[in-house]
C-alpha cells in the first residue's frame, strides 16, 4: 500500500509500499522499505529497494539503496551501497510552466517550488 507520514518518522521495521512525507523520514539500521520514498529529507541507515525523491538524502555507513535518486543534496558515508541512477535537481528544474486556459490571459505563468 501507500503511506502518508505527516511528521518526522523513524522506520525500524519492514514497509512494503510507497512512503510520502511532509517532513523527514529516517530508515533505521533494521529498517527496510520496499517501495518509493518522497519526503523533504531522508536519512537511510537500513535498506531501501525503490526510488527516492527528496531535498536532502543522507546514506549512512552500512545502508543499501537499490533505485533511482532525485535529490538537491546527496551526502554519502564510506561503506554505503547505492545501485541506480542519480539526478541532481537544479534551480531550473524547480520551475514549472503552466499555460492558462483560453478564457484567461495568454501570459505564461511560472510557479517556483520553494525548497531550502
Amino acid at each position: 500500500g501507500s503511506f502518508f507520514i505527516p511528521t518526522a518518522t523513524r522506520i525500524d521495521g519492514t514497509i512494503k509500499g510507497d512512503l510520502t512525507g511532509d517532513a523527514g523520514i529516517v530508515i533505521g539500521h533494521k529498517g527496510r522499505v520496499e517501495g518509493s520514498i518522497c519526503a523533504y529529507e531522508v536519512v537511510v541507515y537500513g535498506v531501501v529497494d525503490g526510488n527516492i525523491e527528496t531535498n536532502k538524502l543522507e546514506l549512512k555507513n552500512g545502508s543499501r539503496v537499490g533505485g533511482d535518486l532525485n535529490v538537491n543534496t546527496l551526502i554519502t558515508e564510506q561503506g554505503c551501497t547505492f545501485n541506480g541512477k542519480c539526478s541532481m535537481k537544479t534551480e531550473d528544474s524547480n520551475i514549472t510552466e503552466l499555460k492558462p486556459h483560453e478564457s484567461e490571459s495568454s501570459n505564461t505563468v511560472k510557479i517556483k517550488s520553494v525548497i531550502s
